[in-house]
């Protein structure tokens, strides 16, 4: 999924004549979605299901042109754009949350989201701009409750921005137990997430321990077109 992305916003950063630029709109003519499947097969990428269904490629060469930088995902309502200690001060005055504490590399925030009490974590990017932003719901200790609590935020972000343009439910596991499938979670052998597309970036639904093997919990990832930029250009760097 992400080499398939990469390839996408590689092709994106070589068609800016492509673009119809009206009111800042991009817009998918059959010369872009012929040009990307010749990339794609070039580097070996299977686009039969695409080629099956061109609005799924739609959607993704959508996601990778707004991850090129033209816009910034918004968090709460606030751009994620500039310094990341401008972007904290804003979650403060304007949200009313609390920092419980800073590292070099996060802010740790506190205050309700989506009528619940959670955790925020907030990483900059190398040139200390907002790069992405965690939400991390309450741990909980019955798989149940963090499948209805996945789902409910699930449906809320489906009626905002559409369907995913990825998701895997491991639907699999059903046979096994819930306390099963929670040690699964604690312990990353269990995949279940959805991505969603919004202008400027990315966010990811999924339940995970957030790197504790003792806890499970529902977490929301927002991630930047700035911090998706950084990474491909890293990449690049090490190519």
């Amino acid at each position: 999924m992400r080499r398939f992305i990469f390839l996408i916003v590689c092709v994106i950063a070589s068609l800016s004549s492509y673009a119809q630029d009206t009111n800042d709109k991009f817009e998918i003519t059959d010369s872009i979605r012929q040009i990307f499947f010749n990339y794609l097969k070039a580097n070996n990428v299977d686009v039969g299901i695409y080629e099956k269904n061109p609005e799924k490629l739609d959607s993704m060469i959508i996601l990778a042109y707004y991850m090129t930088g033209k816009e910034h995902l918004k968090f709460m309502g606030i751009e994620m754009s500039g310094p990341i200690e401008k972007f904290i001060e804003q979650l403060q005055i304007k949200k009313n949350l609390k920092i419980t504490h800073r590292s070099q590399k996060a802010y740790y925030l506190e205050g309700s989201f989506t009528n619940i009490e959670c955790t925020f974590v907030a990483y900059p990017n190398k040139d200390n701009t907002i790069g992405n932003v965690f939400v991390l719901y309450p741990e909980y200790d019955n798989w149940k409750d963090l499948e209805n609590l996945y789902y409910y935020i699930k449906d809320a972000l489906v009626r905002k921005y559409g369907d995913p343009i990825d998701c895997k439910e491991d639907l699999s596991k059903n046979g096994k137990s819930d306390r099963s499938k929670l040690f699964e979670v604690m312990h990353n052998e269990l995949a279940f997430y959805s991505i969603y597309f919004a202008k400027g970036g990315n966010i990811c639904l999924q339940i995970d321990n957030f790197g504790d093997s003792n806890s499970a919990r529902v977490t929301l990832y927002y991630s930047d077109s700035s911090h998706t930029k950084e990474q491909n250009s890293s990449l690049e760097d090490d190519l």
